[in-house]
């Protein structure tokens, strides 16, 4: 057995470790908070925090964003000579210019102390589409989600989307894309627009005009039939009197080139269930449209929906892609939007190129066709 004297001696060896030990511990302690509090500021969850507290102490959102209704930008549309009104529609727009060295991952910190770099406009293709949709100055402007990179901060939204897409949004009707959620609730992509991104910040609301029905739906959260959002979408459908029904939102259900899930699976059946004519997608970097096709996703034997992708707002990429036999038309490489006239049991459709607004697919379909 071991002797007091020789435990007291053991003891007194172990002291100075277990403060070395603690001291080290503490400093840890302090490291690793440090850590997350950076992450927390880079990732925005301080900006997200400090804006909840901000809407619990007010009782609506309008003062924060643009402020036009989805309502009144439609209803500003006027009516071309045909009878029809035109709409444009592109989605994947502003990519921002990676900052240099460690301001790739700082880029928050680095715009909250002024070391952000200025944005070369020459550098964001963009422009090119916003100065596209100047040959159709009046018309409303869908976009089909993200619509800034690469995470939808405020800071990307006001220093880079703004200065480029700014003239153009009070007649912008958004939908969030994967991207915008890449911050806390999509917080700043619902700042940034504010009632222009529908009610209640969740991302899909409706507008009636004349005889369509437009949609503007959130592919990021939930949409079975159970959710929120599919059974507005439900009550909406049911409560429809219009002759035509065109719904947006970001991921495709039918593509050549399926890539990671959200809802869009649900959006898209319960759509072509209720007859809808379009629908509009973003996330691919290319133009594609389909043959109209069922519920199931299959090309439909009679009536069908007809989706367009349309993630051509920066530039348009290539993919070593089999075709499909539900692709009626498919453009890789160029940067564009598309053009919808719509009229009072059709539409007409051309999928225009920044390249001198050369239009590179075009077509027209009644409503409920055969």
């Amino acid at each position: 057995m071991f002797s007091t004297q020789t435990m007291k001696q053991a003891e007194a060896s172990r002291r100075p470790i277990i403060r070395i030990l603690k001291r080290l511990l503490k400093g840890f302690g302090a490291l690793l908070a440090v850590v997350i509090l950076l992450a927390a500021a880079e990732n925005n969850w301080l900006g997200y925090a400090w804006r909840s507290v901000q809407l619990s102490l007010q009782s609506d959102d309008t003062i924060y964003g643009i402020g036009n209704s989805p309502e009144a930008v439609m209803a500003a549309a006027p009516i071309n000579e045909d009878g029809t009104v035109t709409i444009l529609a592109v989605g994947d727009i502003v990519r921002c210019p990676k900052p240099e060295g460690i301001k790739q991952d700082l880029t928050t910190l680095a715009s909250w102390v002024g070391l952000d770099d200025p944005l070369d406009h020459a550098k964001v293709p963009a422009v090119q589409t916003a100065s596209l949709t100047q040959n159709w100055p009046t018309a409303p402007i869908l976009t089909l989600g993200d619509i800034v990179y690469r995470r939808g901060t405020p800071h990307e939204f006001a220093d880079c989307f703004d200065p480029i897409w700014g003239d153009v949004s009070p007649r912008t009707l958004p939908a969030p894309g994967n991207h915008e959620y890449y911050t806390p609730a999509a917080f700043a992509y619902f700042d940034y627009w504010g009632q222009q991104a529908g009610p209640e910040r969740r991302g899909y609301y409706a507008v009636r005009h004349n005889s369509w029905l437009i949609l503007s739906l959130n592919s990021e959260v939930d949409a079975d039939p159970a959710s929120p959002q599919g059974r507005w979408l439900a009550e909406t459908l049911a409560d429809s009197s219009e002759q035509c029904i065109l719904a947006y939102y970001h991921r495709p259900a039918n593509t050549l080139r399926p890539r990671s899930a959200g809802s869009e699976g649900d959006l898209f059946a319960q759509l072509a269930t209720a007859n809808a004519d379009v629908i509009l997608n973003g996330h691919n970097h290319f133009y594609e449209r389909t043959h109209p096709m069922d519920s199931t996703g299959n090309v439909a034997a009679e009536g069908g929906t007809v989706s367009f992708v349309v993630g051509t707002g920066d530039k348009g990429s290539r993919y070593d892609v089999e075709p499909a036999d539900f692709t009626a038309t498919v453009v890789f490489g160029e940067q564009g939007l598309l053009r919808l006239d719509l009229g009072d049991d059709s539409y007409r459709w051309a999928f225009h190129s920044t390249n001198d607004a050369t239009v590179l697919d075009n077509g027209s379909r009644r409503c409920g066709s055969v």
